[in-house]
């Protein structure tokens, strides 16, 4: 059912193919009236819903279709009029699925986003031990702040300084038992 939204639109792609099949049948094949189809098709796939442009795609190849025989005979051999048509209904169905594709990316990454959590503002920190102070004033470790925060995880192990550092300090010389 088309909504109060949709209303315009419909009326658009009505008069827009009545107008496409009243070309066809009032020019010779050859010519590139197929681009009226054509550009039905992209303005449903910039206001319209996968549903609605799939809808569209499928009225504008059958009307290149129909075109194929209402139109008048030209100087141009059939053949070439049938290719060129086949080609607009390949470029139309084409068009049909780089939306879809595309809208289906941008709804995953609307989702991405709204599952990202992430820490903004001045966060209080120790100089010393690095605990962060909470906004009820506890402080806390800097990996339990982060993870209860955020989505992140924390795995702990040396850089190579500080790897050095700590091997040093361990060495036989410095154990005294």
């Amino acid at each position: 059912m088309f909504t109060p939204r949709r209303r315009p639109r419909l009326v658009i792609y009505t008069f827009g193919f009545l107008a496409a099949i009243a070309v066809d049948t009032l020019t010779p094949l050859g010519v590139a009236d197929w681009l009226l189809q054509l550009g039905l098709v992209w303005l449903a796939s910039v206001w319209s819903d996968t549903g609605e442009i799939s809808v569209i795609a499928a009225i504008g190849s059958g009307t290149l279709l129909l075109g194929l025989w209402t139109s008048p005979v030209g100087h141009t051999p059939f053949w070439v009029c049938v290719a060129n048509r086949l080609i607009a209904i390949s470029v139309i169905w084409l068009m049909t699925q780089l939306v879809r594709r595309r809208r289906l990316a941008e709804q995953a990454q609307r989702q991405a986003v709204a599952q990202v959590k992430h820490l903004e503002g001045l966060l209080a920190i120790c100089a010393s031990c690095k605990a962060i102070r909470s906004a009820e004033g506890m402080w806390e470790q800097l990996e339990k702040y982060i993870s209860e925060h955020s989505e992140a995880q924390f795995s702990h192990s040396f850089c190579p300084c500080c790897e050095r550092a700590f091997l040093d300090e361990l060495s036989p010389a410095t154990v005294t038992w």
